[in-house]
């Protein structure tokens, strides 16, 4: 039951900062979304900073938490629960409901490029996933597939780009890390451990 809850906040983790290309939506009155690289760029490193700070932030609330504090006090200092309204997302932004990552004849990347780029960029998660079941391993590859497909579009045509992104992907997972950290704890030491 613990690995289908952290496989769903790993799931709900990547969805979050996994985002489609930029498209200009169709509907009249809609934002439009620049098409500028500077403005994508700025717009990746403003996500990629408060991803940094709500990692930081769950690693004070470890820390608290272990300390003594409260999880009356930990929630209200990790406000866990509530949505940041400054995530990119829905309907009317990138990764509405029209939002495709890849174009349609784009070829899938195999589960060896995969591994390949895990063991390259993302080493802590391909140390974890050395000796996971099967399964999860094959989760975790369609997970984070078109993601990392598009870093690795993106090493020849803007290789500043591909690094954010592997920073923000990077991040993703230390954020869920933490995250599942801070749920362990809390459940370790709960209300009734008092």
């Amino acid at each position: 039951m613990i690995r289908l809850a952290l496989l769903g906040a790993m799931l709900v983790s990547t969805v979050s900062t996994a985002q489609p290309e930029v498209r200009p939506d169709r509907r009249p009155g809609a934002p439009q979304i620049a098409d500028d690289k500077d403005q994508v760029k700025e717009r990746l490193q403003r996500r990629l900073d408060e991803s940094k700070r709500t990692v930081a932030t769950l690693e004070e609330a470890l820390g608290r938490l272990d300390q003594g504090a409260s999880p009356e006090e930990i929630a209200r200092l990790t406000d866990f629960g509530r949505r940041r309204p400054d995530f990119d997302g829905g309907p009317d932004r990138d990764g509405g409901p029209e939002g495709d990552r890849l174009p349609p004849e784009t070829p899938p990347l195999s589960p060896e490029e995969i591994e390949a780029f895990m063991a390259t960029h993302l080493t802590d998660l391909h140390a974890r996933m050395e000796n996971a079941p099967d399964k999860q391993r094959e989760f975790v590859h369609r997970r984070i597939a078109p993601r990392v497909q598009e870093i690795i579009g993106l090493q020849d045509s803007d290789p500043v780009l591909a690094d954010l992104r592997t920073d923000e992907l990077r991040t993703s997972f230390d954020l869920f890390g933490a995250a599942r950290a801070l749920h362990e704890a809390r459940r370790d030491h709960g209300p009734d451990s008092d």
